[in-house]
């Protein structure tokens, strides 16, 4: 049993909305409340509501988890409002958002929201849910499908996306120019397409290059 005391009424308050997020995103998404002991810089789980979240209340901060709270310290207070990243787990890759939690000058609490980013391809229907439009005929302003096919998987997804940014050039692959692949793949790289896995190796073959040269065309401006 911990040792550390997190009755903060602060972290209270923080432990109630952890659950009351969850449940207005819906379960594609995951909250982890972590408390914070500032004098010996040390975390555990507090409070956790949503998709699985592979921890249990009272288990202490994960390496990855404390690497980016050890980051925020380094920042100084209240200059990082939160911190976006992304993280590789035995399900798939995630993205996470933190949000330090301050007592006065110290911080006290790790808020995380968390999404595969698989599922965030889905995330219309969560704001659709959240909205209040649960079919199609319920709001002339319901969010539109951004994937028509909703057997579509995310490797499919992303060879369409791939296609229809090779399409929007007016001419055939084999007569493009080395400057037009070069937009082609940071156009890509903008829509975050290279998350997805095997994303530069598909790129590679339809546009017709190695794949050292995807990786080349991403450094350049």
């Amino acid at each position: 049993m911990s040792q550390h005391n997190f009755n903060h009424p602060i972290l209270k308050s923080y432990s109630l909305f952890t659950v009351f997020l969850c449940n207005a995103l819906g379960s594609l998404y995951g909250t982890v409340l972590y408390g914070i002991d500032p004098t010996e810089k040390y975390g555990e789980v507090i409070a956790m509501a949503g998709a699985n979240t592979q921890r249990d209340i009272g288990d202490p901060m994960t390496p990855f988890v404390r690497s980016v709270y050890e980051s925020m310290l380094v920042k100084g207070h209240r200059e990082l409002i939160h911190v976006d990243t992304e993280a590789s787990t035995s399900d798939g890759r995630i993205k996470l958002c933190f949000f330090p939690i301050y007592d006065a000058d110290q911080m006290i609490g790790l808020f995380v929201i968390y999404t595969s980013i698989e599922l965030m391809c889905d995330a219309r229907l969560v704001l659709n849910q959240f909205l209040g439009f649960d079919s199609a005929i319920d709001s002339k302003n319901k969010i539109p499908d951004i994937i028509n096919d909703e057997n579509l998987t995310l490797t499919k997804y992303m060879l369409q996306l791939i296609q229809e940014e090779i399409d929007s050039f007016s001419v055939p692959v084999s007569r493009m120019t080395m400057d037009e692949k070069r937009q082609i793949v940071q156009q890509l790289a903008k829509k975050e397409v290279f998350y997805v896995k095997d994303s530069v190796r598909s790129v590679a073959s339809l546009l017709e290059v190695s794949v050292p040269t995807v990786y080349r065309l991403l450094k350049q401006e």
